[in-house]
């Protein structure tokens, strides 16, 4: 088969129903759209490439030898939109996930040979499953952010004070990748950031910026 298929859908979130946005071949669909205050936005896409897959002039060694899918899905979050105006909360979250699989055609061990028959090699259909998921590469990536997390003041003539809470912001930001093929047995690499930040009123003293 020798085909590419591109999905995207982008929606906007908010008290009611989303605002969905398909695109395939090249056509845009909007579905709804409601002029709600937003809670946030959610992004996705899925594109698959065929095996034989490539230009009108490709070569037959240029095209695809394998049948690769991926999609991807990201969302921006205003968490507190959720929570009462009182609290003077301000949380906004970033989410991502992707993941990509490659399953070739050609058996990686011998490139010469189509992947047909080297499993016909194999006794049993575990043995066949167990060697497709040995060969098959793919890859997924996670990500999940809280940037700038913050409490604002409700009452503006509240007495400022330098351990007030609305005088530092946080965040937490933790990405993680996994990857695995037939030359590698697994690669995952995680990375986890914390920083805090510190500011006074204006009226107080200067506070150094913080980073813990």
């Amino acid at each position: 088969m020798t085909a590419e298929l591109i999905m995207c859908v982008c929606g906007l979130m908010n008290s009611g129903l989303p605002i969905l946005i398909e695109q395939l071949a090249g056509r845009a669909m909007p579905y709804s759209v409601q002029n709600w205050q937003t809670l946030g936005t959610v992004t996705g896409s899925v594109r698959y490439t065929g095996f034989g897959y490539g230009n009108v002039q490709s070569k037959i060694s240029e095209r695809s030898r394998s049948d690769a899918l991926s999609y991807d899905i990201s969302t921006n979050l205003n968490i507190d939109k959720l929570l009462p105006k009182w609290t003077g909360l301000k949380i906004p979250m970033f989410y991502s996930y992707e993941q990509a699989t490659i399953n070739p055609k050609y058996d990686p061990a011998n490139p010469d040979l189509r992947l047909e028959a080297t499993l016909k090699s194999f006794d049993t259909q575990a043995e066949r499953d167990a060697y497709l998921n040995l060969i098959r590469d793919k890859s997924i990536r996670r990500s999940l952010n809280f940037t700038n997390v913050r409490k604002v003041k409700t009452k503006q003539d509240a007495v400022a004070h330098i351990y007030d809470i609305e005088n530092f912001a946080f965040t937490y930001a933790q990405s993680e990748a996994t990857q695995t093929n037939f030359n590698l047995q697994e690669n995952t690499r995680k990375i986890i950031k914390q920083p805090v930040f510190g500011n006074t009123h204006p009226s107080l003293k200067a506070l150094n910026r913080l980073r813990i």
